[in-house]
């Protein structure tokens, strides 16, 4: 074996030695033939010309002395993170010249940039040449008493190991002592909360909790105090945007993300693995190709539509989209559009929403692509719509993330809005010869307030009052293959190997990285810090620092044991209240911004008319069963309850409930037989009343989150194979963690999902063509992923003018999301249909009586079915030149209902089909929804 060694690496060196230097310059060839330039051949390029261009007085010389020329003095800030060629560049030009002169600034326990080419060595051997440097040791960011906890954080001589060595030494920082004390409850609180000994999901949980409690009002102040940047003798209240969470890897945030939506804390993510493979990226390419477009006749009218249809002219279709599950082999947006206005308004060129895209090609036309998003974010007022609901942040940031992307991505390639948006469809796509390497980074801050989520190589150079450490339970990666990079500890030169010396010198630099990578994340604080003390932690240093640390008592506050333990359901829902009164209030109190103050108008508006009019915003049931809330006080900043129901439907309203005053009622579509539960099966359902297997709204969204992402044709094999497959259980392990669901211990409960889903993808259902019942049926297994789109959202302003009222806009309006829209071909047409999952807990017995399903979707579901079915038809007409009585007879395929608790394969047990007699009854119902929502208080309570 040991021979065997021995030769790889002689072959190894034979390779690195003889032959890649000639590959190295083979591909420098190739790149100057070709004009290929990267980012540091830029800076090679630059170094050749400066530090060794020839004789003085040689014309070689003429970058170097243009540069002289035009500038006397140089400043390097953030020197830590300079490399050898950029060092020597700005050292030939400035340093020691007569009549020149180099400034550097930096710290080298900041040096955390490594991995893109920074050299700490670099640093150390330049401040030697220098030698004249001079300490700056005040500290104007934090309070006295942070300054002070970091001293003895870091200082050696009270056991800390993150500078223990002779290369780097800690030095004590002076306070200029102008800050108010941080308070909780009105007493001053220690600077730094440390946690007991705790593993990495309970301290996420315990840091939601402290969020909480520190953003909860009492008398009008929340319980943590902070000083105002402003006035800093004087305290504020803290809201979420003054946390920061920092994870030293994207892997770290797991466990905190899961905490946070938990208990609704609404927080954004500096870097996201899914930018491209995301909506907000669709409609970017929406967009680019309806400003690169030379006009909107035949085929481009298509692409005004899609482009229309984006949120980035939401003031006039609000959120009327539809968007396609994002698989690798579709490209194009699928959108509903559901407009008040007949649609040929928009083939005037003059109308406002082609006027704006006129702008905007006007300024692609000049590549001036900088003042086109400018132009783009001022006139669309993305920022603004966006905001108007918190739970849309992250979307916000993907928003600005991609736009900035796509511009930084015109100018350094210098392409066409059509090479863009190719480039971001193969991103989408995520095709092997496309990288988006140079884009990842989002920008670094925010007007809304949620908590803050970044690695803390993005924190750096920021500040954050809270701050609240999760990283340091992720190790190191020991089963790297190399090749290992390291320095010469005698020349300081990089060196490169693959043997085990090179891997254990590699791994010692990148743990003393880590000190410093530890040390920048909890500087960045200035008035509390919250840490864990991991008892996996990913390095000895960390212990034995936080260990010595916790003797501080006079800066040290030790979370106790009841602390750090796991909320119980019941609190984990009083949290939920808590975290929602918090937003409502901040809502009110946050008149400064212009997205809040819109999100808080509407609202108001909203709720002012509720004892007028009946609004359809999020709850079909209010509507169906023409309900009121029960106290208006209690709505959050959406409109909606905060009470949560009880069993796992969408409804999640509570509300009084009163008899219906319209019949909605479809016709039913249903085979006797094919209800049947045939006995071959019936071993293999899971009895939908095992006690143990949860239910509610979070078990509720979870399996219905399976249903959007799971592909359908996997149901084609066996049950057993089903449910022992890999992708299957990854994705129900996934989503059960993200709503907060211990499938770890209750393993059954994945076994249980997977027959819910195996038998519903499985199970018999009538076709429909129009109005009547089709001889066939099927199985939603053979449907391909191009076939069916989850989660389609749709916004519906009234477009049908009351006897005795004419609507304003947005006066009343319908908004949701359709579960699951599908198509077949029957006969040779196609057929569109709509599907709703429903894991509503009923007996047995009764999933196998069309009769009781029936009365369920009558009871709960009577406006839903309506809206949905009539939304499909005005999507519908984009696409088909036909009256909308031709459409719902040649295209129309039903509304299903799927009882997932109940199905049973190859039986239309828990299936429950519908459409109606014709088209005109279908509109006379969305009429008596119309008349409904103008109906006075006063005829509501005469009619009770």
């Amino acid at each position: 074996m040991e021979k065997t060694k021995d030769a790889y690496n002689i072959l190894l060196n034979r390779f690195l030695y003889n032959i890649f230097p000639r590959l190295y310059l083979e591909w420098r060839k190739e790149k100057i033939d070709h004009k290929y330039e990267s980012y540091q051949d830029m800076i090679t390029v630059v170094y050749q010309a400066v530090v060794n261009p020839g004789p003085e007085d040689s014309n070689a010389n003429a970058l170097r002395k243009e540069l002289r020329k035009a500038y006397r003095y140089a400043i390097i800030d953030e020197f830590q993170d300079t490399n050898r060629l950029q060092w020597d560049i700005f050292r030939t030009l400035f340093l020691n010249v007569e009549g020149h002169a180099l400034f550097v600034v930096g710290d080298p326990k900041q040096s955390i940039y490594a991995f893109q080419g920074a050299d700490l060595t670099v640093y150390q051997k330049a401040i030697r040449t220098i030698g004249n440097g001079k300490r700056l040791a005040t500290n104007y960011r934090s309070t006295t008493e942070m300054i002070e906890a970091c001293n003895h954080l870091f200082s050696t001589e009270d056991g800390s190991q993150f500078f223990n060595d002779d290369a780097l030494t800690f030095s004590r920082s002076e306070s200029p002592k102008n800050k108010v004390s941080t308070t909780f409850d009105d007493q001053p609180t220690k600077p730094v909360w440390l946690s007991s000994d705790i593993d990495s999901k309970r301290f996420a949980k315990l840091a939601a909790q402290k969020i909480v409690e520190c953003c909860t009002l009492t008398n009008g102040k929340t319980r943590l105090q902070v000083f105002d940047k402003s006035d800093s003798q004087h305290l504020r209240n803290v809201t979420f945007k003054d946390f920061a969470i920092l994870a030293r890897t994207r892997t770290e945030f797991s466990d905190i993300e899961a905490a946070l939506k938990e208990i609704g804390i609404p927080f954004v993510r500096y870097k996201d693995d899914n930018l491209f493979d995301s909506r907000e990226c669709m409609q970017w390419i929406a967009l680019f190709r309806a400003i690169d477009a030379d006009d909107f006749t035949a085929y481009n009218r298509r692409i005004l539509s899609e482009a229309l249809m984006t949120d980035f002219f939401h003031p006039v279709i609000q959120e009327t989209k539809l968007e396609c599950g994002l698989q690798n082999k579709i490209t194009d947006t699928i959108s509903l559009k559901l407009l008040t206005a007949t649609q040929d308004k928009y083939d005037d060129p003059h109308c406002r929403e082609r006027l704006q895209i006129a702008k905007y090609h006007a300024l692609a036309r000049k590549y001036k692509w900088a003042e086109m998003l400018e132009c783009i974010y001022r006139e669309s007022k993305i920022e603004t719509q966006t905001a108007r609901d918190l739970s849309k942040l992250q979307s916000l940031a993907k928003f600005q993330q991609i736009g900035n992307y796509s511009v930084e991505y015109l100018y350094t390639k210098r392409c066409t809005l059509q090479e863009l948006i190719k480039h971001l469809d193969n991103l989408q796509k995520k095709d092997d010869d496309t990288s988006d390497k140079d884009g990842n980074l989002v920008a670094r801050g925010t007007d809304f307030d949620a908590v803050q989520l970044m690695t803390i190589h993005a924190s750096k150079g920021l500040e954050f009052p809270v701050v609240i450490g999760v990283a340091g339970f992720k190790g190191y990666n020991d089963k790297a293959k190399g090749p290992f990079t390291y320095h010469d500890p005698e020349t300081h030169c990089k060196m490169l190997g693959f043997d085990d010396t090179s891997k254990a010198k590699q791994k010692e630099e990148d743990i003393k990285e880590w000190h410093r990578l530890f040390y920048v994340a909890y500087t960045r604080a200035s008035a509390l810090l919250i840490l864990p003390k991991y008892t996996n932690a990913c390095d000895a240093f960390l212990t034995q620092s936080l260990d010595a640390f916790a003797s501080q008592e006079a800066y040290v506050k030790l979370l106790t044991a009841s602390d750090a333990s796991h909320p119980l359901p019941p609190a984990i829902d009083t949290l939920r209240s808590t975290v929602q009164a918090i937003l409502n209030t901040q809502t009110k109190q946050e008149t400064a911004r212009e997205a809040l103050e819109a999100q808080q108008a509407v609202i108001q508006n909203l709720q002012s008319r509720i004892g007028q009019k009946s609004l359809i915003q999020h709850s079909y049931s209010s509507l169906a069963n023409k309900v009121q809330p029960k106290d208006p006080e209690t709505l959050d900043q959406n409109g909606k309850s905060s009470e949560f129901a009880s069993d796992g439907n969408e409804i999640d309203e509570t509300y009084t409930h009163r008899a219906p005053v319209v019949d909605l009622h479809p016709c039913h579509i249903f085979h006797e037989q094919d209800y049947q539960h045939e006995q071959d099966y019936q071993d293999g359902c899971t009895s939908i009343l095992d006690v143990d297997y949860p239910k509610g709204k979070q078990l509720g969204n979870a399996i219905h989150e399976v249903f959007e992402k799971i592909d359908f044709t996997k149901a084609q094999m066996p049950l057993e194979d089903f449910k022992m497959d890999s992708e299957v259980n990854d994705l129900i392990d996934k989503t059960y963690a993200k709503y907060g669901l211990p499938l770890k211990r209750h393993p059954a409960w994945r076994n249980t999902t997977s027959e819910f889903v195996w038998h519903t993808l499985n199970a018999k259902l009538p076709g429909i063509e129009g109005s009547q019942a089709s001889e066939d049926t099927f199985s939603l297994r053979d449907l391909s992923a191009n076939e069916h789109f989850a989660e389609v959202e749709f916004f519906l302003e009234g477009d049908l003018i009351h006897a005795n009222h004419t609507p304003k806009t947005g006066e009343y309006f319908s908004k949701g999301f359709m579960d699951l829209i599908f198509v077949r071909e029957i006969k040779g047409t196609k057929r569109y249909a709509i599907l709703d999952w429903k894991s509503d807990r009923i007996d047995n017995d009764d999933y196998a009586k069309p009769e009781v399903l029936k009365d369920k979707v009558d009871h709960k579901y009577a406006v839903q079915r309506v809206l949905y079915a009539y939304c499909l038809i005005q999507w519908l007409k984009q696409f088909y030149n036909l009256s909308e009585e031709a459409i719902f007879e040649h295209h129309f395929g039903g509304i299903y209902y799927a009882f997932v608790r109940g199905t049973a394969c190859n039986t239309a047990k828990g299936i429950y089909a519908q459409t109606w007699p014709s088209y005109q009854e279908l509109k006379n119902n969305y009429k008596k929804l119309i008349n409904l929502m103008f109906k006075s208080a006063s005829q509501e309570n005469n009619h009770d």
